[in-house]
């Protein structure tokens, strides 16, 4: 009898372990996962980096034509549900490669996945209600296995060089194997690429455009002309749009405008751009793309006596002091 007792003891002993084990394996079946674009911009490739990465995830204060808005930072470093306004988005070029790390929670906490947990995601444009090898970019299925240096999950993909501008969700459901349980998340991210072309002074239809299709003289003085232009509902700053003009095809700082950012905060020439892309409200689009005209001036070419036209001979001879021009756009 006290034997048996004895068995019956360390049966509920072992009942009870395995009882404790599984609610504590319960416990911490997932309850959420977040999503951040990660890597650093290197070169053309970008190693997987969001145009518009900051270090920055504070969403601090931005002013805006002179008015301060709370809770805007165009340079977000995390992926946001598809309910959030464009500004908020990780942005990318067509052609770029995406890096995301994803990283599973508990209450809050971070929980590294399970060997055998599976991650299946779809990506496509975010009006799509149906998947066709027309709008799907991208869909994949993976079987994880948790690292011993990090909690986070990662994975790369090339974006088709022929993706259209414009918003996408990125669907995914994550299955913790262990609990049975499964998880989803729709997140978004915005593709804009920006395009430049040099505004010709003459119609050049069919023709190789000299430096005099280029410039336009005035008081003494030459002008040449650009256009930048951004489609998708994107603003200059998100797509890292550097743009300007290479003088026989040498490229130089100082013709350049650059939209880089640090955190929340933008360069004099980044905000210039933002402007031009923003209409009243902070909306992003205008008529599905934005705009930016600019221009360079180069001063004293030839002699000007006010009122007194050039002759031909005296303007062949300002266009053969002028440098042959063409505009730049960073890859």
């Amino acid at each position: 009898m006290k034997g048996s007792f004895i068995k019956m003891k360390k049966l509920m002993a072992l009942l009870l372990a395995v009882s404790a084990l599984a609610m504590s394996t319960s416990a911490f079946a997932y309850d959420a996962f977040d999503l951040n674009p990660i890597g650093t911009a290197v070169s053309s490739d970008h190693k997987g980096v969001s145009r518009n990465y900051t270090t920055s995830s504070s969403s601090g204060t931005v002013t805006t034509n002179g008015v301060s808005t709370s809770g805007l930072n165009y340079g977000t470093p995390v992926f946001r549900a598809t309910s959030y306004g464009i500004a908020y988005l990780p942005t990318y070029r067509a052609g770029d490669s995406i890096t995301f790390a994803l990283v599973a929670k508990t209450n809050g906490t971070v929980t590294k996945v399970n060997e055998g947990d599976v991650l299946t995601y779809i990506c496509s444009k975010q009006d799509d209600t149906t998947y066709e090898n027309t709008n799907v970019q991208f869909i994949d299925q993976v079987t994880l296995t948790p690292s011993s240096s990090t909690s986070y999950i990662y994975n790369t993909y090339k974006l088709r060089d022929t993706l259209e501008d414009g918003r996408y969700k990125l669907e995914m459901r994550l299955h913790d194997k262990v609990n049975d349980v499964v998880i989803s998340n729709t997140y978004s991210f915005l593709i804009g690429t920006p395009s430049v072309e040099l505004m010709y002074v003459n119609d050049v239809t069919d023709k190789t455009p000299t430096v005099e299709d280029k410039y336009f003289l005035r008081n003494g003085d030459a002008y040449c002309f650009g256009k930048a232009t951004i489609t998708g509902g994107a603003n200059f700053s998100q797509v890292d749009t550097d743009f300007g003009f290479v003088f026989d095809g040498v490229y130089n700082d100082d013709y350049i405008k650059k939209t880089e950012r640090s955190g929340n905060n933008l360069t004099a020439d980044a905000d210039g751009a933002l402007q031009a892309s923003i209409t009243n409200g902070n909306n992003q689009e205008i008529g599905g793309q934005a705009q930016y005209f600019f221009r360079m001036v180069i001063e004293d070419v030839y002699d000007y006596t006010y009122g007194v036209d050039l002759t031909d001979e005296e303007k062949a001879a300002a266009y053969a002091k002028l440098p042959d021009v063409d505009v730049y756009l960073n890859d």
